[in-house]
């Protein structure tokens, strides 16, 4: 393997075989990690390897002969934030190298914003350009630790918003298009009324209606039928997003875990599981997704549901 042999070489050089001065040991590994990349632009374990030695290096990489603790670490994260700026001009669809740019900037702040604002930018505009479910999920967990509830909630609706759908999510018949796919429009930046929790106690009275289905698409079906006044359809929101990735379980799976772990609202967190069912077939195959939310649903001990769920699964 080409590309083994190359880091090969990487760790050789690291070793000083040499015995160099500090400063020339650092020269000589720099120009050894341009050598790789010029090779193997495309491989962005290149680029992150490069990027952690240029932050964890304890030798001068510049030309200052002493300098302080302070400067130096300062001096490190600048050359590591410049390598990982470099790879995701080269390989723009890496989140690997947006988020590690992200985790940099939120340990080592320049005190001018607040610790987790530059890191949620980077992953904002890595999702603005390349996005997809795992660029969506590290950034809503950034925004829920230094933003709040409502604006990882926020995240979460534009990710359903600017995602696509996989085809064989996407309904046969017109149903998809009915109540059920009114809660996929986001007013502005508010999440949607059945992840909220604002509408809680309405769509009781639909149960008869939904004996077929699980017990917990009544609540779902009558607040979403409150927003069918929006003018926004998923069929024109995804148009302007064609080169976004697509929505896979783990976009649910986390939003949920979010809202049963720290939001402590295991109720909401149903709630999304069961959107994520409705909303995208496949997710019911898919043993992960169900076995997670068989998990909350043993947990409150939701024994109808859950027998209704597994035997959905089953049948799948």
């Amino acid at each position: 393997n080409l590309l083994a042999k190359w880091k090969r070489r990487c760790g050789y050089e690291r070793t000083n075989p040499e015995r160099l001065a500090a400063t020339d040991l650092a020269i000589r590994i720099r120009q050894c990690y341009k050598d790789t990349v010029c090779c193997f632009m495309r491989h962005i374990e290149v680029w992150h390897e490069w990027s952690t030695w240029e932050l964890l290096n304890a030798g001068i990489g510049g030309g200052g002969a002493s300098t302080t603790p302070g400067s130096a670490k300062k001096r490190n994260s600048n050359l590591s934030i410049g390598v990982l700026q470099l790879g995701q001009k080269h390989v723009p669809d890496s989140t690997l190298l947006a988020f590690a740019h992200a985790q940099i900037l939120e340990t080592q702040p320049d005190g001018r914003r607040s610790p987790g604002d530059e890191a949620i930018q980077v992953m904002i505009d890595f999702c603005e350009r390349e996005g997809n479910t795992l660029g969506f999920v590290l950034l809503q967990r950034l925004v829920r630790k230094y933003k709040g509830i409502k604006e990882a909630r926020a995240v979460f609706s534009q990710a359903r918003r600017k995602l696509r759908m996989r085809p064989d999510d996407i309904a046969e018949n017109g149903e998809a298009a009915g109540a059920a796919e009114i809660d996929a429009k986001a007013e502005g930046t508010q999440a949607p009324d059945e992840l909220t929790g604002q509408s809680a106690g309405k769509g009781i009275t639909a149960e008869a209606a939904s004996s077929g289905k699980m017990v917990m698409n009544r609540s779902v079906f009558a607040q979403s039928t409150l927003r069918a006044d929006t003018t926004e359809t998923p069929e024109t929101s995804g148009l302007q997003d064609k080169g976004l990735g697509f929505i896979t379980w783990h976009l649910y799976a986390s939003h949920a875990s979010i809202e049963h772990r720290l939001n402590k609202s295991p109720q909401i967190a149903s709630r999304v599981y069961e959107l994520g069912l409705k909303k995208h077939r496949s997710f019911l195959s898919t043993p992960q997704y169900v076995l997670q939310y068989s998990s909350l649903l043993l947990e409150l001990s939701d024994e109808e549901n859950l027998r209704a769920l597994l035997t959905r699964a089953i049948s799948a």
